[in-house]
């Protein structure tokens, strides 16, 4: 008896600690999602309210109302982006903020943007994780429509399957211009991001064909966001 009372005290105690690293292991991973989406922010928001802060700067003097536009545009997008946190959230609501993104952009770009969207509504609920689709859609502004005199359309979808989710940015290229090897730093973090959240299930497509350049996420369906495809289905 008491050597069954010993190994019994081993078995609760083993899988106490077994239960307490389980904990630990998870805040480790939620802090590090934590810490990987504080770094995506500082690394947008300067570099975009540097270009935002020149448009607004050069504005003030042609077009007084354009430069408040985009002001309050600015401060609607800021917002949205303090709101994010690491855990994931309905496409919906990562459209809402690059929509945010493009109308800022707009004010800069004037009629050398165009912007489309082509989005199944039953993807709506699916889960993503926050700030997926601005690193594509700056992306295509950069080096895309920023390289085209007449700019052109960016093209925003997203279609469900069974199993996957598929988003995609696409954007017309200088036809003169030479295919980029590789992603650039802002495709690579979204890799890294994906691999965090899904590892091998999930993965970024990129490339050029003509004077199309297409970027592509495909990320697998949880059995939560299943049963939400299937009530919007039904």
């Amino acid at each position: 008896l008491y050597l069954l009372s010993v190994a019994i005290h081993y078995l609760f105690a083993a899988a106490e600690a077994s239960r307490a690293a389980e904990r630990r292991a998870l805040e480790a991973e939620v802090a590090a999602r934590d810490a990987e989406l504080l770094a995506l922010k500082a690394q947008i928001n300067p570099h975009f309210l540097f270009n935002s802060l020149n448009s607004v700067a050069s504005l003030a003097a042609t077009d007084p109302a354009g430069a408040r536009d985009m002001c309050i545009q600015l401060g609607d997008y800021l917002r949205g982006t303090l709101k994010s946190g690491s855990e994931l959230q309905p496409l919906e609501e990562e459209l809402k903020q690059v929509r945010r993104f493009l109308r800022v952009e707009s004010v800069r770009y004037g009629d050398r943007l165009q912007v489309s969207e082509n989005i199944d509504d039953r993807c709506l609920a699916v889960p993503v994780p926050p700030l997926l689709l601005q690193p594509l859609v700056e992306n295509a502004l950069k080096h895309g429509i920023g390289g085209l005199v007449e700019g052109g359309e960016v093209q925003i979808g997203a279609r469900c399957g069974a199993e996957l989710l598929t988003v995609w940015v696409k954007n017309p290229v200088d036809p003169e211009s030479a295919s980029k090897k590789g992603a650039g730093v802002g495709l690579a973090n979204v890799q890294h991001r994906l691999e965090n959240v899904f590892g091998d299930e999930a993965r970024l497509r990129c490339g050029r064909s003509g004077e199309t350049y297409r970027a592509e996420v495909v990320i697998p369906l949880t059995e939560e966001s299943a049963e939400t495809k299937g009530e919007a289905d039904g």
